[in-house]
């Protein structure tokens, strides 16, 4: 007896399962896979961030740029300070007027005379603004040249309060000054007074040395300054200032009273000033 092959049992073509199994899998993912949809919120743009420093893709701060905008925001801070920094350097930084000779030379190399201020000064008692504008002009400060004009007045007075002291004091002093104005030949006043404008501390202690040493030998001298002498002192001269000046560079005119005296006696008869 003959059996009938069923659907159930009988075989289908070569790779039909495998094409089936496929086809099933297929749909399973297809009709009952749910697809998952994620949706990314993208941050909004915070109100003191400028919009062009933010990513509105990415919802970030560009770092880099807001780095570098910012060391070029500190740059042009930093220049027009340094350049303020330079206007503002003092113009006479390195620039001395503290001594004659300071002031002179500094003068000189700017195109101006320090005579010319120095003369007015002594004239007026003081400088014109015309002066002080020439000057600050040239780079020399108003405070520059008031500080050199109270130094020099400082060491004038230390000057002549040390002067005066060589021949007394200041009321011998005004002796011998008027003494000088009436007794003195035009050449001899003027070789003193010419030795007094100089400046030089040297030259105006010579100067005054030699009037004392003539008013001394005519009026009388003081026994404390000079041993005593009310006579006219007897002896050689100098036959010029160049002998003077040797005399006095010698070491015991600083240590000796008595060869001081010497030399301010021999002065005295002398015709040199």
């Amino acid at each position: 007896m003959s059996t009938t092959p069923t659907a159930e049992t009988t075989p289908g073509p070569a790779g039909h399962d495998e094409k089936m199994v496929a086809r099933f899998e297929a749909s399973q993912q297809t009709g009952e896979t749910t697809t998952t949809t994620t949706t990314t919120t993208v941050a909004e743009r915070p109100a003191h961030i400028p919009e062009k420093f933010w990513d509105a893709e990415k919802g970030v701060v560009r770092v880099e740029d807001l780095a570098k905008s910012y060391a070029e925001l500190e740059k042009g801070r930093t220049k027009p300070q340094e350049q303020q920094q330079q206007q503002e350097k003092p113009k006479d930084e390195g620039l001395k007027i503290e001594t004659q000779e300071q002031a002179q030379q500094t003068l000189a190399e700017k195109g101006l005379d320090l005579n010319k201020y120095s003369s007015e000064y002594l004239e007026t008692g003081k400088l014109s603004d015309e002066s002080y504008k020439e000057l600050t002009d040239r780079g020399i400060p108003k405070e520059m040249v008031d500080a050199y004009i109270s130094g020099q007045a400082a060491q004038a007075a230390a000057l002549e309060t040390e002067i005066k002291s060589t021949v007394g004091g200041a009321e011998k002093f005004d002796e011998m000054s008027k003494w000088a104005s009436t007794n003195l030949s035009k050449g001899e006043l003027q070789a003193y007074n010419a030795a007094v404008d100089s400046g030089s501390p040297d030259q105006i202690k010579l100067a005054v040395s030699g009037i004392y040493a003539k008013f001394t030998a005519a009026v009388g001298s003081d026994p404390q300054l000079l041993g005593g002498s009310t006579t006219a002192p007897t002896g050689d001269v100098f036959a010029d200032v160049t002998q003077m000046k040797a005399a006095m560079a010698d070491p015991r005119y600083k240590t000796s009273e008595a060869y001081r005296q010497e030399v301010r006696a021999k002065l005295g008869r002398s015709n040199i000033l």
